[in-house]
């Protein structure tokens, strides 16, 4: 079975199969202005005569595949008799597609490449994990590595661990091909030509001129020199298809820098133009795209991987895609790289020698690896599970190599909550404080004092010693009671005083209270009706509004009923005006068209009359003429005879 590597991508297909050389195709279809009716596809832009002006039909927008009718036609010319006679019963297909594309997108593919081509087998897969792959068997002591895709659409910085795109990393900005040289034609339309509707021309020149600079601000400056000091400026030959047929660069010995050209030549003069567009790739803000630099985005990717993964990353940097053809890209990005990442990491950037076609050569080394049936959706499996089953091999497809453990996340263990051991301590913490404060049970009975009768503290011991004196105290406690008695007495009449004055007291300040309680009763009356009669006013003058808003709203409806009545009636009175203005008209034509013939017959007759008396008025000057002639002769043969 043999294989067909087809990375498809947004302005040119490398189309070839894994045993050939790659073929770089255009992706789209054109139609010139000479022949408007006749579209051209892929390769025969070769066949139209004068390219200028030339419209594209491109099935892709925005770096998505979104005009099958145009793809298809697409394939059928490269599938068929003319390019590449695929006999799709024996072939397999390994197709690219982009980073993070639509499901719908990928149902559609699926459904082309195994329904309508009917192919024996497909591989949906991105072009920087071929690129990857590529890189990785060249280099098989590495273990990660970044691509850096700029290509028609977008450029997209993915990195790689083992052959695994660690999509965590991926990023894109919204610059391309496609954007650089529609802003170089917007240039040049306004400094010198207007070129907007010449796409391949100024492709042409974009790819022949321009280049990525090393010192933005220093080369402006030159290009404010004048004459030859100015080192930056070139003159570019347009093409006129007929004697150049492809535009090129002049020779700087053959720049003119003083007057014009003698020569009937069409020529560009490019000046800062040259390394200011390529510049958006690095600067996308200056044309007001709020999105980072290539240099600054590639930074940023490799910082969002494991720090033991950093240094690997920075050191093998993969610049693909056509616009990394720019002379001096490599420099500038490795320039700023160095720049922006830690000292103690090497930086390496490796440009291949065609970055153009290097993700179509990892497609190739993909086919022939030993594993590639396995990695490979047939056609018979997606007859019986349909879709599911292309994710499933798509997404082990793009771990080509499984990922070593030293990128993982490291979980950690969670350790057991010692929240109810620190209570329990604290708790015994506690009890162990108050036995230090208070000690035993049986040291309390010990140490404390007894309190006798007589109200003296002492201890147990003396209480046992001293009994000997109790019938001296016998006659102390009653005299004692006694006392006692007569001061519960006291206190008892001191306590209905109390009683009294407290009630006394009581019942004034209950009165008091009473008092204020009325007082602000009252006040809160006054309020509540103050309030309320301000209420009731504004409820009043609510209804009084809203009567108003609702008169003026029924004369409103009145004044646009009548004004409703009155256009009706001026829409009927200006199509009765309408109607009389026609048939006025209508009238004027017939008259005019009646006049027209009576005119034309009066025209007829009036001819004919004077023709008739033109012929008698010829009639009557031929007889005079004859009778002169005749009275002339008479006198001349009178004159002879007598």
């Amino acid at each position: 079975m043999t294989t067909l590597v087809l990375d498809n991508g947004a302005y040119t297909a490398k189309i070839g199969y894994s045993h050939e050389k790659v073929s770089v195709i255009p992706n789209c279809q054109f139609r010139s202005k000479t022949l408007r009716l006749k579209t051209f596809t892929a390769n025969q832009l070769d066949e139209i005569k004068d390219p200028s002006g030339l419209f594209y039909i491109l099935p892709f927008q925005k770096g998505y595949l979104v005009n099958w009718d145009v793809q298809r036609k697409v394939w059928d010319h490269l599938f068929g008799k003319e390019m590449f006679k695929v006999d799709f019963a024996d072939t397999s297909v390994v197709i690219t597609e982009p980073y993070f594309n639509f499901m719908s997108i990928q149902e559609s593919m699926n459904e082309i490449l195994f329904e309508e081509y009917q192919f024996q087998a497909a591989l949906r897969i991105n072009a920087g994990s071929l690129s990857a792959h590529r890189y990785f068997q060249e280099n098989n002591s590495e273990l990660c590595c970044i691509v850096v895709d700029s290509g028609f659409s977008f450029t997209h910085i993915a990195p790689y661990c083992r052959g695994r795109k660690m999509k965590d990393g991926i990023c894109r900005i919204n610059v391309g091909g496609k954007l650089l040289t529609n802003h170089l034609k917007e240039i040049i339309s306004y400094r010198q030509l207007h070129v907007m509707d010449e796409t391949h021309v100024i492709n042409q020149v974009k790819e022949d001129v321009c280049y990525v600079s090393q010192d933005f601000y220093n080369d402006m400056e030159i290009t404010q020199l004048k004459g030859e000091e100015n080192m930056v400026m070139r003159d570019y030959v347009l093409p006129d298809f007929s004697s150049i047929k492809k535009g090129f660069c002049k020779p700087r010995e053959e720049m003119n820098f003083t007057g014009k050209y003698k020569t009937g030549e069409q020529i560009l003069r490019l000046n800062n133009e040259r390394f200011a567009v390529p510049e958006m790739l690095f600067h996308p803000s200056d044309i007001g795209i709020q999105e980072m630099g290539i240099p600054e985005a590639l930074v940023n990717s490799i910082n969002k991987m494991p720090e033991e993964m950093q240094p690997h990353f920075y050191k093998n940097i993969v610049l693909t895609g056509g616009n990394t053809l720019f002379p001096g890209f490599r420099d500038r990005v490795y320039k700023e790289v160095r720049a922006l990442a830690p000292a103690e990491f090497q930086v390496s950037v490796v440009l291949p020698q065609n970055p153009i076609c290097y993700a179509w050569e990892g497609g190739k080394l993909l086919a022939e690896n030993p594993d590639f049936e396995e990695m490979v959706v047939t056609r018979e499996d997606y007859e019986e599970n349909g879709h599911c089953v292309c994710e499933e091999k798509v997404r082990r497809t793009n771990q080509l190599r499984k990922m070593a453990s030293s990128g993982r996340k490291q979980i950690k263990k969670t350790k057991p909550t010692e929240d109810a051991t620190d209570l329990q301590a604290f708790d015994f913490n506690i009890e162990e404080e108050k036995k230090g404060l208070s000690g035993s049970d049986d040291e309390a009975r010990e140490e404390t004092p007894i309190v006798d009768k007589l109200g003296k503290k002492r201890s147990a011991s003396s209480f046992e010693e001293n009994d000997l004196g109790v019938g001296v105290g016998n006659e102390v406690q009653t005299m004692l009671e006694k006392f006692g008695a007569d001061i519960s007495k006291a206190m008892q009449a001191k306590r209905k005083r109390l009683e009294a004055f407290t009630k006394s007291s009581l019942k004034g300040s209950n009165q008091k209270i009473e008092q204020l309680w009325k007082t602000q009763h009252n006040q809160r009356q006054k309020l509540t009706q103050e309030y309320s009669q301000q209420v009731f006013s504004v409820l009043q003058q609510w209804e009084t509004d809203v009567q108003k808003s609702e008169e003026q709203e029924e004369k409103l409806n009145n004044l646009f009923r009548q004004q409703q009545k009155l256009f009706q009636q001026a829409r009927v009175v200006q199509s009765q005006k309408l109607k009389t203005i026609k048939e006025l008209y209508e009238q004027f034509v017939k008259n005019m068209e009646e006049m027209e013939k009576s005119h034309e017959a009066f025209l007829q007759g009036a001819q004919m009359e004077l023709k008739k008396e033109m012929a008698l008025l010829q009639k009557k000057i031929m007889m005079d003429t004859q009778q002169q002639e005749m009275a002339t002769v008479r006198k001349s043969l009178q004159s002879m005879l007598f």
